[in-house]
C-alpha cells in the first residue's frame, strides 16, 4: 500500500464524522475555513492597495488617545507640497486600536516631534496611511496559508469519501 495513501486514509477515518457530531463539527469546520480565507484574503487586498506606495517621513499635528482608540493627525510633504492627512492602516480607517505602548510611542513622539513614516500614493499624493504595525501582512499570510491548508483538508476529505461511495456503487451494480 502506498505511503502516502495510507496517510490520507487514517486522516479520513479521523477526521470524517461519523454522527451527528462529527457532522456538525465538520460543517462548523468548513465554514470556519470559509469566513477565514475571506478575512484573510480581504486583508490582503487591503495591503495589496499600498503596497507599492512611497515611503515618506510625516510630523504629528494631533493627536488623540481615548480608551485606547487612536485618532491621528499627520503633516508630510511631497515634491515640495504640504499634505495632511489621518488615515490609518491598510484598511484607510480615520480611527484606530492600539496598545499602551503604542500609545506612549506616539505621545513622545509627538512631544519631542519626531518623525513617523507614512506611505503615500505616487499618483496621488494627497492619499497617505499612516501603518500602526508594519508586521500587520504577515498575520494575514499566516491566517490565508493556514486557511488554504484547512480547505485543501477538507476537500480531499470530499473527494475521498465520494471516490469511495461511487466506486462501492460499481461494485454492487
Amino acid at each position: 500500500m502506498n505511503k502516502h495513501r495510507y496517510q490520507v486514509d487514517l486522516i479520513t477515518e479521523l477526521l470524517w464524522p461519523n454522527n451527528i457530531t462529527g457532522i456538525v463539527i465538520f460543517l462548523i469546520g468548513s465554514f470556519s475555513t470559509l469566513l477565514l480565507l475571506n478575512f484573510s484574503f480581504r486583508e490582503l487586498n487591503y495591503h495589496r492597495k499600498i503596497y507599492h506606495w512611497n515611503s515618506n517621513s510625516a510630523y504629528i499635528q494631533k493627536l488623540a488617545i481615548d480608551k485606547n482608540i487612536l485618532e491621528i493627525q499627520y503633516n508630510y510633504v511631497v515634491d515640495g507640497a504640504d499634505y495632511t492627512n489621518s488615515k490609518i492602516n491598510s484598511k484607510m480607517l480615520n480611527k484606530a486600536e492600539i496598545d499602551s505602548k503604542q500609545a506612549l510611542e506616539l505621545i513622545a513622539q509627538k512631544k519631542y516631534k519626531k518623525i513617523i513614516e507614512i506611505r503615500f500614493n505616487p499618483k496621488n499624493p494627497k492619499e497617505s496611511v499612516y501603518i500602526l504595525d508594519p508586521n500587520e501582512i504577515y498575520y494575514s499570510l499566516f491566517i490565508a496559508l493556514f486557511s488554504i491548508f484547512s480547505a485543501s483538508v477538507h476537500g480531499i476529505l470530499l473527494i475521498r469519501k465520494f471516490k469511495n461511495i461511487i466506486y462501492r456503487q460499481k461494485l454492487r451494480s
